[in-house]
């Protein structure tokens, strides 16, 4: 074969493959290897969690992750309860907010555009852990106040 036929082909498997590795180190999976992960149910679905259980994890939230693998969210578990403000701070997709106090659902916020962003969505009482989803995982769960989130092994 010609191999000036072969750099091309080449070229474009090159560049495929960087693209690849490139978008994974900004998704989910890769950005959130060292945080713990918890498996829950809410409503009729299963979540896998990545647990921001810092202020640093908590601050990073999920900025600037492209895009959030189907069934998959963040949870934020803070020390004391208290009524805990969320932005969509360098967001690049829509959310769904679960508020919890003591293991139940007290508010949810859904369709939380990253158009949105200054604003700040607080939870109607005071909370001790939030869960972040895709837009639309709260109506697809069906996932209602007063529900509880189960710990899943």
């Amino acid at each position: 074969m010609n191999t000036n036929k072969l750099f091309p082909i080449i070229g474009a498997l090159l560049l495929i493959i960087i693209v690849y590795f490139a978008y994974g180190l900004i998704t989910g999976p890769r950005l959130f290897k060292d945080y713990e992960r918890r498996v829950v149910k809410i409503g009729k679905t299963s979540y896998r969690l990545y647990v921001a259980d810092s202020e640093a994890k908590r601050m990073q939230g999920l900025s600037n992750v492209v895009k959030l693998p189907r069934n998959q969210g963040m949870l934020f578990v803070f020390e004391k309860p208290d009524t805990y403000g969320f932005w969509m701070r360098d967001m690049n997709f829509g959310l769904d907010i679960v508020y919890l106090h003591n293991g139940l659902v007290v508010d949810l916020k859904e369709n939380i555009l990253a158009s949105t962003f200054p604003q700040i969505f607080y939870p109607i009482s005071a909370v001790d852990a939030v869960i972040e989803l895709s837009v639309g995982e709260i109506m697809k769960s069906e996932v209602r106040i007063g529900d509880p989130v189960k710990a899943l092994k």
